[in-house]
């Protein structure tokens, strides 16, 4: 009897659960595709396969069900019988037929696979909505948009505008704010686990990366056609015309590459190759998720359980991403770069060569006899080569110039210690060296900055380091000055089995006065992708990365770009799969993206698991609307803001069929600094450490941050992934750990008793409590204005009344402040309707 492979639902359930899961597991090291000659020539790992051993329906007639049991001459597992549940599920999934669902090879019948329908777009009013009142409107678009609530101002202009048009004049009011980019990036952060530390044990701070959070905004602001943002973020290191910023000072488009490198970092692995593994992996689960809406990840083991998504090629993208590397890359635009390259000088450092006499047991990495070879210079600083075989960043002439040096990535020895020559000027620190310290040479391993060297003075001094862990990885060492003020000098570099550096006589003295450029343009440096060594890798026998199976051609899952795909030949691959991804794979690059501003308008997706459009996703409410907003995406020049005017300028939006939603943890902080006047406006920079409050323990805990955050917004807190503020956590803040499209929304008593105590929310009350002005009446509507955009009813006038007489004796701006502090705790403040 042949094996059953018609897919009813609730058989394909139970064998992906309760089947699947154990051949992968227990049998597929042994007995499947990935292992070159399958033991005993039995495969497991698909339905021609299984009807060698399985005869459907007849459990003493298969000689599979015969090894499990152990009363066949091979037993199997041989480690042991499985457990009575297991070999129960067996029995029921043999007698019953034993379906064998495939996914791998099939033409995909999931939707998301499809090309679009030419639907109608048409937005459709619900019987019986009706539009909501002006000021509950004008709250809903603007918190919607901005992430902010409307200004008093702003409210009273919009309720006395009596033309047909003021409503979408509104939104392009608020399409055009630089806010809207802060409100729309933050949303952006959520789908990439945007994090500002490495996490793990020391919570280590990762380089800059509130440049690719400037980055998005700035993006978001501009309305950059969305498929060429996703081109951004997959090869804007790779493309011909690096995009530049609006000043024309600097490259935009390689820091769209940063978002590749937030996952957490282990300080210490002890397998290096398993967290390279890792870190990978994490990556592919970000961009499935981000992109496609796909649960890519879940093919590292083998075959996806219901997606058409085989091993072999999420092995194929992880080729991509194993040949590929982060770097600090100096962000200036060709224009800048040369407008400082004028500047050079030269001549300031007068080195004289050092003498070192190496020992048995020296490895030298570098000593610069013949120049930087494939060392690879960023700036100015270090010049166009060594200075009588030093790297100096006083090269080009003056301490000003700035820049880094990076050697290439080599595979270290099992030396312990690491002797560093080193020169330049003193700088003052707190602690330990780290990646901040604007003047250092950092030990890179295994895609962590381990270890940093700092010069001790002007003369060269030998700086010695005791590897640990260190040893045996694929390492690189990097010069970094960042300083306009300071310099440094190295002359060797050695990896040794000796504790003590050698002998040297000689060595680089500055002589001669420094020069000074004071009109030297500023540089600015990022993280960015780089092309690292292009190379397929081999399938992980059930994810392990010390089992490996067969070669898997770099590429991307042929389901969404089609199975004629070139194979990658050089470099990387991240260009290819940037032009697949928004050339072939449009449709669903598209669907995923309307989507997600279609959840966030509306409270929940057109497909409800915004990240997951695969056959265990949700299906589409209604498929035609979806497709066609994607083709109107497509057609408008992939315009983000363009579906915005779609969607919030449709009656639906207008109306009050939406159920309330409550304010993310942003934006009910952000609320509390608008409502009392000490929102600063201002724009991108360095991040804000976060208010730690006494009761937040840990290493890498670092010194608090101002408690109102200099009244900065929400999303230029710096989020460290071990101290994320109570606030946040409090209401529902995703820890950055993958792609979240929809956040939790619970309701619990931890939200009040956060917003009655919280120290933050206090503070604002009474700055607000002490600003108002007026009699009564003016004081309860201005705040009913600031806090719900609407005017107060007579009782809640009289409430208030009654209880500002009953605290006759109290401080004036103390009542007030408790007022204030009520209205926050009240679900009208943090709900929007």
């Amino acid at each position: 009897m042949a094996l059953a492979t018609g897919l009813a639902a609730a058989d394909a359930e139970f064998f992906e659960t309760r089947i699947r899961p154990v051949l992968a597991g227990q049998c597929y090291g042994c007995h499947s595709g990935q292992v070159k000659q399958p033991m005993g020539g039995v495969r497991l790992d698909g339905a021609e396969h299984v009807a060698r051993v399985v005869v459907a329906g007849q459990l003493e007639e298969s000689r599979l069900w015969r090894s499990l049991t152990h009363r066949h001459a091979v037993k199997m597992p041989p480690s042991g019988k499985l457990q009575d549940q297991v070999l129960a599920d067996f029995q029921k999934w043999i007698a019953e037929g034993a379906v064998f669902p495939s996914s791998v090879g099939r033409t995909p019948s999931n939707w998301a696979f499809e090309p679009l329908r030419p639907g109608s777009a048409k937005i459709q009013l619900p019987a019986g909505a009706k539009m909501l009142d002006r000021g509950a409107l004008l709250r809903r678009v603007t918190l919607d948009l901005t992430g902010l609530p409307p200004t008093v101002e702003e409210l009273k202009a919009f309720l006395n505008d009596a033309r047909p048009d003021a409503y979408g004049r509104v939104v392009e009011r608020l399409l055009a704010s630089p806010h809207y980019g802060e409100r729309w990036a933050r949303h952006w952060l959520d789908l990439v686990a945007y994090a500002e530390t490495n996490g793990h044990e020391y919570d280590n701070d990762k380089l800059a990366p509130w440049r690719y959070r400037d980055y998005v905004i700035r993006a978001f602001n501009q309305d950059l056609p969305y498929d060429q943002f996703v081109r951004e973020h997959l090869a804007g290191d790779l493309m011909k015309k690096l995009r530049l910023s609006a000043d024309g000072a600097a490259v935009e488009s390689p820091l769209a590459t940063g978002f590749l490198f937030f996952g957490e970092v282990l300080n210490s692995t002890t397998d290096p190759v398993k967290s390279r593994a890792d870190d990978v992996d994490h990556q592919i689960d970000v961009l499935g998720k981000t992109f496609t809406g796909l649960t890519v990840a879940c093919a590292r083991c083998h075959d996806h359980k219901f997606d058409p998504i085989p091993t072999a090629e999420y092995y194929g993208i992880a080729g991509v991403l194993h040949s590929t590397d982060y770097r600090e890359v100096l962000l200036d635009s060709p224009e800048r770069r040369r407008e400082v390259a004028t500047m050079r000088r030269g001549g300031v450092l007068a080195p004289v060569a050092s003498q070192v006499t190496y020992r048995k047991g020296d490895s030298v990495f570098a000593n610069f006899n013949e120049g930087f070879g494939k060392w690879r210079r960023e700036g100015e600083a270090f010049g166009n080569g060594p200075v009588d075989a030093a790297a100096s960043s006083l090269e080009a002439g003056a301490p000003e110039f700035v820049g880094t040096l990076t050697s290439p990535e080599a595979a270290m020895s099992d030396q312990q210690y690491l002797h560093v020559r080193i020169s330049g000027t003193k700088q003052k620190i707190e602690g330990r060296p780290s990646e901040r310290t604007p003047l250092r040479l950092t030990l890179v391993c295994a895609g962590y900055k381990a270890r940093h060297v700092v010069a001790a003075g002007l003369e060269p001094k030998w700086e010695t380091l005791v590897l640990v862990l260190e040893r045996n990885r694929r390492c690189y060492v990097e010069l970094v000055d960042h300083s306009r003020e300071g310099w440094l000098t190295v002359d060797e570099i050695v990896f040794s089995d000796h504790a003590t550096p050698p002998e040297t006589t000689g060595g680089a003295t500055r002589q001669g006065p420094l020069l000074s450029i004071a009109n030297l343009p500023p540089s600015q440096f990022g993280v960015s992708a780089a092309e690292g060594e292009g190379k397929d890798v081999r399938v992980h026998v059930r994810g392990n990365v010390h089992q490996l199976g067969p070669v898997a051609a770099r590429g991307f899952l042929s389901a969404v770009v089609g199975r004629e795909q070139k194979p990658v030949v050089t470099g990387s691959g991240r260009a290819e799969l940037a032009e697949r991804l928004t050339g072939p794979g449009q449709a669903l690059l598209a669907r995923v993206m309307v989507n997600r501003l279609w959840k966030h308008h509306f409270g929940e997706g057109l497909v409800k698991s915004t990240d997951n459009f695969g056959v265990m996703g949700e299906m589409p409410r209604d498929r035609d609307l979806l497709d066609g907003l994607a083709r109107e995406l497509i057609s408008s020049n992939w315009s983000l803001k363009q579906m915005h005017r779609r969607m919030t300028l449709s009656d639906y939006y207008q109306s009050d069929a939406l159920k309330p939603r409550r304010l993310e943890a942003e934006a009910v902080r952000d609320s509390v600094l608008a409502v009392s006047g000490r929102l600063d406006p201002k724009l991108f920079g360095p991040s804000i450490t976060p208010f730690i409050s006494p009761f937040q323990n840990g290493r890498g805990r670092p010194a608090s941050g101002p408690l109102d955050g200099d009244g900065r917004r929400s999303i230029y807190v710096q989020i460290r992934r071990n101290f994320v503020p109570p606030l946040f956590t409090a209401f529902d803040y995703p820890p950055p750990a993958s792609t979240v499209g929809v956040r939790g929304t619970s309701a619990v008593p931890s939200q009040a008793l956060m917003l009655l105590n919280n120290e933050f929310v206090h503070a604002q009350a009474k700055l607000l409590g002490g600003r108002l002005t007026g009699d009564l009446n003016e004081r309860v509507e201005l705040l009913y204005l600031k806090t719900f955009a609407r005017r107060p009813e007579p009782e809640e006038v009289t409430r208030i009344a009654e209880f500002v007489t009953a605290q006759q004796g109290r401080g004036e701006a103390d009542v007030w402040a408790d007022v204030v502090h009520v209205m926050w705790n009240s679900p009208e403040f943090v709900y929007v309707r």
